[in-house]
């Protein structure tokens, strides 16, 4: 193993064992990434932080999301802050709750995936590399799209 797990994913793949794994890609594979992000991104970074508060937030939000995973080493804090760290990033730079979730869905399908195969952490690594790269696509070629949308209803009020 390349990359040593953390006690919360020990949990979950001894939970795993004793659960059908249609349960588990709905619970923690949908469902919790959604209302991590709305708790962490929407609600955190948009009711207690000015929008200009920028860094700070993000840097408070990653720090809580570490906390909440029940870590018991540095190492482990690490590897869940820094994950909250990039996905308050995401948020904060793309204004959409739509990005960290579709990246925090695909992290955690990623990891259910893993534990259910005998795929290692590096081919699950370049998937969600390659899931982060469609996602961001989409959301762009949505935005771009929004905004020519929008040019084109403003030149036909002229």
């Amino acid at each position: 193993m390349l990359i040593p797990i953390t006690e919360n994913q020990a949990t979950i793949e001894g939970l795993l064992k004793r659960a059908p794994l249609p349960l588990w890609l709905l619970t923690m594979g949908i469902v919790g990434p959604i209302m991590e992000e709305l708790t962490f991104r929407g609600v955190l970074m948009d009711y207690f932080f000015q929008p200009r508060a920028g860094w700070l937030a993000i840097l408070v939000s990653g720090t809580l999301f570490g906390l909440i995973h029940q870590t018991k080493t540095v190492y482990e804090w690490l590897v869940y802050a820094g994950m909250g760290w990039v996905l308050a990033t995401a948020y904060w730079l793309t204004k959409t709750i739509f990005v960290p979730i579709m990246i925090h869905i695909l992290n955690n399908c990623g990891s259910l995936f893993q534990l259910t195969t005998n795929v290692s952490n590096i081919q699950v690594f370049w998937g969600a590399v390659i899931g982060l790269v469609i996602v961001v696509s989409v959301w762009s070629f949505w935005r771009w799209r929004v905004s020519q949308q929008a040019r084109d209803i403003g030149e036909s009020i002229k």
